[in-house]
């Protein structure tokens, strides 16, 4: 199934290529256009209620749907509780099923990444302690907006594994003190050149040895071309790029490196000349010209066109089908990948890595000691919230007032007529012919 034929009605609309500067407006995560939107109380739980609409496939069985359409959803006991930080005033759930998908669950991945910064964190400290450099060296490589992102990633992955292989990168390597690597995985789509899926490796590496690394664009390179992301004619525009930098290879070390591990999970990469301006190969003129603009335009994370198909994010030049056939794309070709990759000679030297896996991330996430109760929800009442769409409401009313607010908002729920919504997504029949809800036992296993 194709990700425009999953649209619901709602959001279904041309997808169209009349896209002009919709970068400006949704830097991503972060920026503070961004921070304010996921700032606001509930907002992720509404984007992820976009998801489970578009992840959800009618007439598949409970037990084949995608694990994030029960996410946040399903009770996993007989009641749901709402959950307040002392500190900073966020709401969240307890008592929920989780998917733990860190691609394409805004609930979900916002857990686990908090996790997996803190563990980056430990592994720099650590690393610093024992007289060592941390290096972040960033690979990109030429793209097209037709290019389709499952293949990108495919030979981008193909790549790096000729370059991680080469003699050049070893010697490289050895002459930097290397002892391992973190490889972070990321993406995003801007308006000029589509897809920009691309590789972050921080390096351990001995200090003062940033031109060493700087000296393997030309590895990279010749990785990329052999790969097929590139041919020899790009060669100088990956190696020189409008700015006269290396356009394909960036290396960065120190605070950089530590800015980048605070803000895990939450933004892009600051590198994001290329997301939005590079044209790899096109006449110089042209190139400029675009570089011009490319430094007010930002590539858009896949969370960023969630909350564009959710309405909760205008973007310039961009309806939310267009936006919703984007994420759907996304969330097809980055299924299964890995985000993190721990190299085995980092985790010898330093003992260090994924003390926890995702799922044990989102089940700890509301379990922090500073996180308190705010006020219970009973089955029939959070089958009430779930009829009428309401996760983000309920935190909302939380957090503006407390426990009498969640009140408040469910005596209106309850006073509502019955709501219009999807059948296909809030019940089944099962095979006695009883319609069933999502928040059913009976749903099954899947949902």
């Amino acid at each position: 199934m194709t990700a425009t034929a999953r649209l619901p009605a709602p959001l279904r609309a041309p997808l169209g290529l009349k896209v002009n500067s919709s970068d400006r407006q949704g830097a991503a995560w972060g920026g503070k256009g961004a921070a304010r939107l996921w700032g606001k109380p509930g907002i992720r739980y509404r984007a992820l209620g976009v998801a489970q609409r578009l992840m959800f496939a009618p007439g598949l069985p409970a037990e084949h749907q995608a694990a994030i359409c029960r996410c946040q959803w399903r009770r996993i006991g007989p009641t749901v509780r709402v959950r307040q930080h002392k500190l900073t005033g966020r709401t969240s759930y307890q008592g929920l099923m989780s998917c733990n998908n860190v691609w394409a669950c805004p609930v979900c991945s916002n857990r686990i990444t908090d996790g997996r910064r803190d563990e980056l964190q430990r592994a720099v400290g650590l690393w610093k302690e024992q007289g060592g450099e941390c290096y972040l060296l960033t690979g990109t490589f030429p793209h097209q907006r037709k290019d389709k992102l499952v293949d990108l990633i495919a030979m981008m992955r193909k790549a790096a594994d000729t370059f991680n292989t080469s003699k050049a990168t070893r010697r490289a390597r050895d002459k930097a003190g290397y002892v391992g690597q973190i490889r972070a995985l990321e993406v995003t789509w801007g308006s000029w050149h589509g897809w920009h899926p691309h590789f972050h490796f921080l390096y351990f590496c001995q200090p003062g040895q940033a031109d060493t690394l700087r000296g393997l664009e030309s590895t990279w390179a010749a990785a990329l071309i052999k790969s097929g992301l590139a041919d020899p004619s790009q060669l100088n525009d990956m190696l020189r790029g409008a700015d006269g930098e290396a356009a394909a290879w960036d290396v960065q070390n120190g605070d950089y490196a530590a800015d980048y591990i605070a803000k895990f999970g939450h933004e892009p990469s600051l590198n994001s000349k290329l997301e939005a301006g590079a044209t790899w190969g096109i006449a110089r003129e042209l190139v400029k010209g675009m570089n011009k603009t490319g430094r007010r335009l930002r590539g858009l994370t896949p969370f960023t066109l969630l909350a564009a198909a959710a309405g909760s994010y205008a973007l310039q030049g961009m309806d939310k089908g267009h936006a919703a056939a984007l994420f759907c794309e996304f969330a097809a070709a980055f299924k299964g990948q890995r985000q993190l990759y721990w190299s085995p000679k980092l985790d010898q030297r330093l003992n260090v890595g994924r003390l926890f896996t995702d799922e044990e991330l989102c089940d700890m996430a509301d379990k922090k000691p500073e996180m308190e109760t705010v006020c219970t929800i009973c089955a029939d009442d959070w089958a009430l919230v779930l009829a009428h769409e309401q996760r983000d409401a309920v935190l909302r009313a939380a957090e503006e007032s407390g426990a009498a607010g969640v009140r408040a908002l469910l005596d209106r729920l309850r006073a509502a007529p019955p709501p219009r919504v999807s059948a296909a997504l809030l019940t089944r029949e099962d095979a006695d012919g009883h319609v069933i809800g999502l928040d059913s036992p009976r749903w099954g296993h899947g949902l």
